[in-house]
């Protein structure tokens, strides 16, 4: 039997994943060659948006800003269709991926816009996940927002920026909380909000920044 480094496999799994992010948008492309605005709609958002994924991907093992950039401008194209009005659920998840790619960009350019930029797109997925409606979709939304909350605070306005973030995982509890969830969820959450109480220095107590 081979045995492969740790090093050597991460090489293999980064080839191969450019290698299938490279063919899927090819191939993404061609069917936009016949999906037009006018024509198919809902099959030329669906193939903008599918795109925006493959590029997403992409960004994670390779030329991460370009990939964003380029996943960033699909997802919009894609919401030419995928309206709040008249699909909701694609909007938001659309929304979400695009607070994830500009989390991803924060991470090479520009962090502190990025990250608003981020906060932005996540705060429009929640007008559509509710926690009656989508409870899941909901929480992680709402870690999503304190995770970009907690970047931004290390380049701008620390301690407010701490305290939405600790309001937004305590919000995600809500949900990870229930007994349905792996314990191993909620303590991840408590953890980060266990630190940021440490890293700013905040009370409890004195947690005047209401997040909504």
């Amino acid at each position: 039997m081979v045995h492969f480094s740790t090093e050597i496999w991460c090489t293999f799994h980064l080839l191969f994943t450019a290698v299938n992010c490279k063919k899927a948008i090819q191939y993404y492309q061609e069917a936009l060659k016949v999906y037009t605005l006018d024509d198919s709609p809902m099959y030329y958002a669906a193939a903008h948006n599918n795109l925006g994924i493959a590029f997403q991907a992409l960004a994670e093992v390779r030329d991460k800003a370009l990939n964003c950039e380029k996943a960033i401008q699909h997802y919009q194209e894609a919401l030419k269709v995928y309206t709040l009005d008249d699909s909701p659920m694609y909007y938001a998840g659309i929304q979400s991926n695009l607070g994830n790619v500009y989390q991803t960009l924060a991470e090479v350019r520009d962090k502190a816009l990025n990250c608003e930029k981020a906060i932005q797109h996540y705060q429009k997925a929640l007008n559509v996940y509710t926690l009656d409606d989508s409870p899941m979709y909901y929480a992680a939304t709402h870690n999503n927002l304190g995770i970009a909350f907690q970047a931004l605070a290390e380049v701008k306005d620390m301690a407010v920026n701490c305290e939405k973030a600790i309001r937004y995982y305590q919000e995600a509890l809500k949900v990870f909380d229930e007994e349905d969830f792996p314990e191993g969820y909620r303590r991840i959450i408590e953890k980060k909000i266990e630190e940021l109480f440490i890293e700013c220095n905040i009370n409890s107590i004195n947690m005047v920044h209401p997040i909504f």
